[in-house]
């Protein structure tokens, strides 16, 4: 049985390559001004040539009379960065990446907070969220403070009513959604009394973006993870959040995969200007390569498996 087991996690191994290098995973973001027509959010050239096209989790952020959007690039070794483009005369100017660690990045919320500006991105590989302050805005950022010592992905702040909430999604093996709150942004965070109170679905339980309030109601963005990773989003009505309650009702479609079973949605974020609504979001377009181009790539894949599992067994 152990063996049969042992195969069976292989077998998963290697089709989990295949699939992640069958296909260009190229995410590409898009902004939009009161509902008009989606405009795409392109760093240029002067960008990230290995990867122009990868301008995922684009998060929007007003200062200084001026629009900036920070957002998830990655390099040929498919670690994540943070890269910042700024608007100018109804263009997207690449200002450069703003934040790379040893580990991945990604997921860059970016707020401002007693006239200080700050920033939560996603580095579950680190095993820590971290909250980071603009030295030099946007260019130099430093670390502030380590808010929470687990491996959280997507972890989404929220103030309300002078209080501080954090919904965390734990990456696999150990799939949930958990809630976290402080009185303070540098806390101390402690688990919510009603941690998991999120709807804990593979298809809500994961965070696409900063919290939505519309006509007085609070929303939760959540990417559908049911399947494979990030297709589409819902909103999920928060009907009640205090430091010792939380409660969401229904969840309601929000952007689908419209024109492409693999044009992926998974993060959307928005904000006002001067009266009117600018929002962004990402959408993945999948395309199937030829095989000499996935074959050596997936053989590099099984290589390094048997080299980990032989090493593994050596030290045993």
């Amino acid at each position: 049985m152990k063996k049969r087991m042992t195969f069976c996690r292989f077998l998963q191994y290697l089709y989990n390559g295949w699939y992640a290098y069958a296909y260009e995973q190229g995410w590409r973001s898009y902004v939009q001004r009161d509902g008009g027509r989606p405009t795409w959010a392109d760093p240029g050239r002067q960008g990230h040539d290995w990867k122009r096209s990868f301008v995922a989790d684009p998060f929007l952020f007003h200062y200084k009379g001026a629009n900036w959007l920070f957002y998830e690039t990655v390099g040929s070794d498919w670690k994540g960065k943070i890269g910042c483009l700024k608007e100018e005369k109804g263009r997207w100017v690449f200002q450069g990446i703003v934040l790379e660690q040893p580990w991945h990045m990604s997921y860059p919320q970016v707020f401002e907070e007693d006239g200080h500006v700050y920033m939560i991105p996603e580095q579950s590989a680190s095993g820590t969220v971290c909250l980071y302050e603009a030295e030099d805005f946007p260019f130099r950022w430093e670390q502030r403070a380590t808010l929470i010592n687990r491996p959280f992905a997507d972890a989404t702040l929220l103030r309300k009513d002078g209080h501080y909430y954090l919904a965390c999604y734990e990456i696999p093996p150990h799939e949930h959604a958990e809630l976290w709150h402080a009185p303070a942004l540098t806390g101390p965070w402690e688990r919510h009394s009603c941690w998991n109170r999120i709807n804990q679905s593979p298809r809500l339980r994961r965070c696409g973006g900063a919290f939505l309030e519309r006509d007085g109601q609070l929303f939760r963005m959540a990417q559908d993870c049911h399947g494979c990773y990030g297709k589409r989003l819902f909103k999920v009505s928060v009907l009640a959040i205090t430091p010792t309650r939380y409660e969401e009702g229904p969840a309601e479609l929000f952007l689908d995969r419209q024109t492409s079973p693999h044009a992926y949605k998974h993060t959307y974020n928005e904000i006002i200007v001067n009266g009117a609504m600018v929002s962004v979001f990402d959408i993945q377009r999948r395309a199937r390569l030829p095989f000499f181009q996935i074959a050596p790539a997936l053989w590099r894949r099984i290589v390094k498996k048997m080299r980990f599992t032989v090493k593994t067994h050596a030290f045993k």
